[in-house]
């Protein structure tokens, strides 16, 4: 369980899970407390049209299994995050224009 309180920034980004989980994503996150600078660099390192969702839905991962340590005492792992971001991309796929289907299922087979 954890005992001290943490703010969003080191919840998402710089903890040692945090950065562990994005890295599977095969990006480096600058050493910045501006998020605008992270959001910046994110963008440009996965260069991609949807890189939002890419970001929101590896977000959403590291705050779900930050949540089971917290809620239920589950442990968390990197290969646990690379799986609900898997699912939670796998729901934005199906959310986006057809069009759009095929670059992002070669992204999420090519990256993940």
């Amino acid at each position: 369980m954890l005992n001290t309180e943490e703010d969003l920034l080191h919840l998402l980004f710089r903890c040692p899970f945090a950065q562990a989980c994005w890295s599977t994503l095969n990006v480096y996150l600058p050493n910045s407390d501006d998020i605008l600078v992270v959001l910046e660099s994110l963008k440009i390192q996965i260069n991609q049209s949807f890189f939002m969702e890419i970001i929101i839905t590896i977000c959403w991962a590291i705050w779900m299994l930050r949540s089971d340590i917290i809620f239920k005492n589950i442990s968390h792992s990197v290969q646990r995050c690379k799986s609900v971001f898997k699912k939670g991309f796998a729901l934005v796929i199906l959310r986006a224009k057809e069009a759009q289907h095929p670059s992002l299922d070669l992204w999420l087979d090519n990256f993940v």
